[in-house]
């Protein structure tokens, strides 16, 4: 694919798009020596192992191994083919691409996704327009009545789709768009056993939901009457999840790094309330159950997440599902405590936006709210307390970091009367037990190995220090010519295995004579080890000559070792006076040499 287009204009794309500015507009990224590093958007994960290289202008995760440059990233993040993420970056910078033949099916595809796009944006115009007129002089009368400026509603591209069957059906297709496409983009439905489509959204304010970049993906539709349901949402897409997506993401993700947490509430309208009231860190997920994909997405754009759904049973259960959800993606909870009876629209209308804020500021930890949770449920009798204690067990075993988890058994101990020493135990008890049980197992696995089985382990696999010695040497050949040159002057391939062993062979090669290039290296090794060299370019390399001279000899006397403990592993499993044994235990002693030097 990327053989069709001009590589000197892909080069130019990829030289004006610098990788750390690309990827920061979708992951949070701090500096961390010379790489940036974050929650990789690819994978689930607490503790940030996405490193980002300016300088190489690529990004490897050390989590899930992806890696890649700046047009792959698009290409994973946006789920779209070679061309299309390049022409996402060369709209980013105002450069335009000349139209290149694409492989059949990835044409069609991309025609298709530009068709559905187009559908929609014209379709939320035409919304936005049918709202101003007599015919939806009600459906603006709710809005307004809801408290919304009519900045705030032509802010959020608010719209009325009018109580009629093919309204929208006729128009766009006036404008050339087809019924397949229509019923594709979400906008229609066929007509049952007939032909031609009728309108999705009749008699309903309309809510557009963007995409983080504005793109309009889908939409939410309030019903004017007593149709059921009240709310409903558009059909699953090609360019719309509801799982994935998130209500007022586009416009509240600048906020949320600015304030340092984001704001999940429930509905459109508490979304939009919080908005026009400054409060502008908060998304709505669509629908009660926020998903994992959505939780990753905000974990991207910042760890800090305050949970503001409604005091209701239903919003109650969506806030503890949602708080498990959250937690495994990595975020620091806090949740958000609502008067009973009301919802943030309620709160803002009430009470104004500063109580909102402040509340939103004030939210509870989680173990706070778990806290409070259970002592309501228990009681505060000496049974009820223990019971609490118990509850809260599961809830003090998420906490990864030692500081918080000290703080919040003190917090526990305090409240329910009891010694930090005695809500500590129970802390750890559960976790000591699952510990001895895995442990029990490993045993038991290793117990049934036999001796052969032993030795074989020895010949084929590498120890942690062995794995890392072949990283390091292959990370001083990239950053360093001269460690390079020395390497392939004294290291052969056969002290690596088989994936270092193909980077170590193809660095040798003459192209290399100073700067690596990685996108050149990557066709030697034919992509075969194309995460692999990312992980090893990305990761930290001692910067004093000294520093590496020392880490190379101390890498290169490990791989030695490991070298000669599979060779006397082989020359074990072989007869005496066997065809090749002669020859491994020459290269056996000179090893031996080499390392008592």
């Amino acid at each position: 694919m990327s053989m069709q287009v001009d590589p000197n204009l892909i080069d130019e794309v990829k030289a004006r798009n610098d990788i750390a500015d690309v990827v920061s507009e979708y992951v949070t990224l701090k500096r961390a020596g010379r790489n940036h590093s974050g929650l990789c958007p690819f994978h689930s994960e607490k503790t940030p192992s996405f490193t980002v290289s300016r300088e190489k202008q690529m990004f490897y995760c050390f989590g899930c191994h992806e890696s890649g440059d700046v047009i792959s990233f698009v290409m994973k993040r946006e789920n779209k083919g070679f061309y299309e993420a390049l022409k996402t970056l060369a709209d980013r910078v105002g450069m335009v691409l000349p139209q290149k033949e694409l492989p059949p099916a990835e044409a069609a595809g991309f025609r298709r996704r530009q068709a559905i796009y187009d559908a929609l944006s014209r379709a939320s115009s035409l919304y936005s327009s049918w709202l101003q007129q007599e015919r939806g002089k009600h459906a603006l009368s709710y809005l307004r009545g809801r408290g919304l400026s009519i900045e705030t509603i032509e802010r959020f591209g608010l719209g009325y789709a009018p109580d009629a069957w093919d309204e929208m059906a006729n128009a766009l297709r006036q404008q050339g768009a087809s019924e397949e496409i229509l019923v594709a983009a979400g906008l229609c439905l066929p007509r049952p056993g007939g032909s031609g489509v009728y309108d999705r959204f009749r008699n309903r304010v309309i809510f557009p939901i963007r995409d983080a970049r504005g793109r309009t993906i889908g939409f939410g539709a309030r019903a004017l009457d007593d149709s059921q349901p009240k709310y409903i949402n558009s059909p699953e897409t090609e360019v719309f999840s509801k799982g994935r997506g998130l209500f007022a993401l586009n416009l509240s993700r600048d906020a949320a790094r600015d304030e340092g947490f984001m704001a999940v509430v429930e509905g459109y309208m508490d979304a939009i309330a919080a908005h026009q009231a400054g409060v502008r860190n908060v998304v709505a997920s669509l629908g009660t159950s926020l998903t994992q994909e959505q939780a990753r997405q905000l974990v991207h754009i910042s760890q800090n997440v305050v949970i503001a759904y409604d005091s209701d049973a239903a919003g109650q259960a969506a806030t503890l599902r949602g708080l498990d959800v959250l937690r495994q993606a990595g975020a620091s909870v806090r949740v958000c405590e609502i008067p009973e009876g009301k919802d943030p629209d309620d709160l803002i209308r009430s009470k104004g936006a500063e109580v909102f804020s402040q509340v939103l500021k004030e939210a509870p930890t989680l173990v706070e709210f778990f806290l409070g949770l259970y002592r309501a449920k228990y009681g505060d009798s000496r049974a009820g307390r223990i019971r609490t204690a118990s509850a809260m067990v599961p809830v003090l075993e998420g906490l990864d970091d030692p500081v918080e988890l000290s703080e919040s058994v003190k917090l526990v101990a305090g409240r329910l009367g009891l010694t930090e020493e005695a809500v500590r135990q129970q802390a750890t008890a559960t976790a000591r037990r699952r510990a001895a049980a895995r442990g029990h197992k490993t045993a038991q696995s290793r117990n049934t190995k036999t001796d052969a089985d032993n030795l074989e382990d020895v010949a084929s696999k590498d120890t942690p220090a062995e794995v890392q010695a072949q990283r390091r040497i292959l990370g001083l050949m990239i950053s360093s010519p001269e460690r390079r040159k020395k390497a392939l002057e004294e290291l052969g391939e056969g002290l690596f295995s088989s994936g270092f062993a193909g980077v170590f062979a193809a660095l040798g090669n003459d192209q290399f004579d100073k700067e690596v290039d990685f996108s050149r290296l990557n066709i030697i090794t034919g992509d075969k080890h194309k995460d692999l060299i990312a992980e090893v370019a990305l990761a930290d390399q001692p910067q004093a000559e000294d520093e590496q001279v020392r880490l190379y000899k101390d890498c290169a006397l490990v791989l030695k070792r490991r070298r000669l403990r599979r060779l006397y592993a082989e020359i074990q499993s072989l007869e005496p006076g066997a065809e090749g044994c002669e020859q491994l235990f020459g290269e056996y002693q000179g090893l031996l040499q080499e390392i008592k030097k």
